[in-house]
């Protein structure tokens, strides 16, 4: 009904002007708006229709989690390594108190701690035993004598044999 219409005015309009310049530039502008007009009713058909697109965010939310969760999980463990190896033996702790003896009332602290170090292997438990004989008879008496330069000299070899 509008092209129909919109026709008959063009040609009224067509019609009613002269063949001068001026009148083709009105009908010229009146042909374009008409022709525009029907471009608007065109459907238009080169337009794709929507397209499926794959979501990988879970996927990539997962593996980001197990990698961190990863990683921390070995620094936590390489920390924890660390903090062992940081932590003195018992051997160690013996050995140094073994050293640190105060050699005026020490017969009693040799036998006690040196018995860490006695079942090492045959010769630690031999050593052991021989300072242990040199240190009885400082060991039950009221009045205690300084030790000897032999049995210190017994005491310093255990000292070299003990294997920290």
């Amino acid at each position: 009904m509008r092209e129909e219409y919109d026709l008959f005015i063009l040609l009224a309009l067509r019609a009613s002007f002269s063949a001068s310049a001026a009148s083709e530039a009105d009908w010229a502008l009146l042909n374009g708006r008409t022709i525009m007009a029907q471009m608007m009713d065109i459907p238009v058909n080169d337009i794709a229709p929507l397209v499926q697109v794959h979501d990988y965010s879970i996927y990539l939310f997962g593996a980001s989690v197990t990698i961190a969760f990863v990683l921390m999980l070995s620094l936590i463990l390489f920390i924890l390594k660390k903090w062992r190896s940081r932590h003195i033996s018992e051997r160690t702790r013996a050995y140094k108190a073994l050293e640190s003896i105060d050699l005026k009332q020490a017969a009693y602290r040799i036998s006690e701690i040196g018995r860490v170090f006695a079942h090492d292997n045959e010769r630690t438990h031999k050593a052991y035993h021989n300072l242990f004989e040199r240190l009885e008879p400082y060991k039950y008496a009221p009045a205690v004598e300084p030790i000897d330069q032999e049995t210190l000299g017994y005491y310093r070899l255990y000292l070299e044999i003990i294997d920290v």
